[in-house]
């Protein structure tokens, strides 16, 4: 993954970690999830996605997922 990905929207598909606490062993997994926005920021660890974003800023929602968790990365076109 690299720099091409910037500022494209995608839609990433990711394996959320989860606690469990008095749980059964069968029911420990982590959750798929997806995320979608605009790639602010990438590097050999974290990819940064971007929900929303005030009008002439840097400021708004972002997402941090680290790239381990990633399983696929779809460019929406």
């Amino acid at each position: 993954m690299g720099t091409e990905l910037l500022n494209q929207r995608v839609s990433i598909l990711w394996m959320d970690p989860q606690g469990f606490i008095n749980a059964e062993l069968a029911d420990v997994a982590p959750a798929e999830c997806v995320t979608e926005g605009t790639v602010a920021r990438i590097d050999t660890e974290t990819i940064v996605i971007r929900s929303s974003l005030y009008t002439g800023t840097e400021t708004g929602d972002y997402t941090a997922l680290p790239l381990g968790c990633i399983t696929k990365i779809d460019i929406i076109s």
